[in-house]
């Protein structure tokens, strides 16, 4: 895959994660309306902060593979 590829596929599943929140949200909101009970808020804020905590590490840590230096392979050991 190319660049520009890969940057249509990262922003297609950009707008699906924020379609799944807004619905488990909207949903969230609604059954706790209805029913008085602000568990269902509760759970629908779970179902949403947890996977945009999973994709924000992934994205840092990819950041930081990125960033840090290549290995060098040289006849004397350093320590880092």
């Amino acid at each position: 895959m190319n660049s520009p590829q890969i940057q249509r596929t990262r922003r297609r599943l950009q707008a699906v994660g924020w379609v799944f929140s807004a619905i488990i949200l909207t949903l969230g909101i609604w059954v706790t309306i209805a029913t008085g009970e602000w568990i269902a808020l509760l759970l629908a804020l779970g179902l949403v902060i947890i996977p945009v905590g999973t994709v924000k590490s992934r994205a840092r840590n990819a950041q930081l593979a990125v960033s840090e230096p290549p290995a060098t392979t040289s006849p004397i050991p350093t320590l880092r």
